[in-house]
């Protein structure tokens, strides 16, 4: 069966995610993710990109010459923790330059809820905070006005917001 790789290079990890090349019924196959390998961006990457792709196929029944196509996503290098590309319409936070563990990487724990609109979870019960939410907040709301709503959610919440494993995790 042909298959199609998907190829996430990122600073820490490269990702593959593999699918069925059958436009009548694309499904998801199998994944792979290691330790980038090299300088995002160089031809050090081609290893680990490489080893990616072997250990998602390890996963099937099929080989590297079932993959008839390739889609690799723009990996430009990055320097002083900032991608050496053009920013449109980013706002660079101090989460975005210090990263996060790259040993949980989305996928693997990072961002685990149920989707919600940031008006919707301002007026939840405090009860229904534990559940585990991913606010998405509209590009029209005001960054200033996104965190003190996110805050005020997360004061009427305190009480689990400190015992429980899970949180809420915003995304613009």
């Amino acid at each position: 069966m042909p298959l199609i790789a998907g190829i996430d290079i990122g600073n820490a990890t490269t990702e593959v995610a593999l699918a069925s090349d059958d436009p009548q019924a694309r499904a998801f196959v199998a994944s792979g993710i290691v330790a980038t390998t090299g300088m995002k961006g160089t031809r050090d990457n081609i290893a680990g990109t490489l080893a990616a792709l072997e250990q998602a196929l390890a996963k099937t029944p099929w080989s590297m010459s079932d993959v008839s196509r390739i889609y690799l996503n723009e990996a430009a290098p990055v320097i002083g923790d900032v991608a050496m590309e053009t920013i449109t319409e980013t706002i660079i936070t101090e989460s975005t330059m210090i990263g996060h563990n790259p040993q949980t990487p989305g996928g693997v724990g990072v961002g685990v809820g149920t989707t919600i609109a940031l008006g919707r979870l301002a007026t939840l019960p405090a009860a229904q905070y534990a559940e585990g939410w991913i606010v998405l907040i509209d590009d029209a709301v005001d960054f200033l006005d996104a965190v003190w709503w996110l805050n005020e959610a997360l004061d009427r919440g305190s009480t689990w917001w400190r015992r429980s494993s899970k949180r809420t995790t915003a995304c613009w």
